[in-house]
């Protein structure tokens, strides 16, 4: 595994629960680690992840110019149903 640290990114969910003057509201944010850089960055926190949304940041992190996961071969995800 450590000869691949170069390729491999991770990525996740995390939630933080926030009072406004509705109440307690749970937001999302979903970040993504470089394995062997130790950066990480979160890429978007709301109130709710759909698929549109989902698909935009793919396409946000994928991105051949300037995207979070360009040249990383392999991306570590868990099957949470969030």
């Amino acid at each position: 595994m450590r000869n691949h640290l170069s390729v491999i990114s991770a990525a996740d969910f995390f939630t933080t629960e926030v009072w406004t003057p509705y109440g307690l509201v749970r937001y999302l944010s979903s970040f993504v680690i470089n394995i062997a850089k130790r950066k990480v960055k979160i890429v978007h926190t709301g109130c709710q992840v759909n698929g549109e949304v989902m698909c935009n940041l793919a396409r946000e992190l994928t991105n051949d110019f300037d995207g979070f996961l360009r040249g990383m071969k392999y991306l570590i995800v868990d099957n949470d149903p969030l």
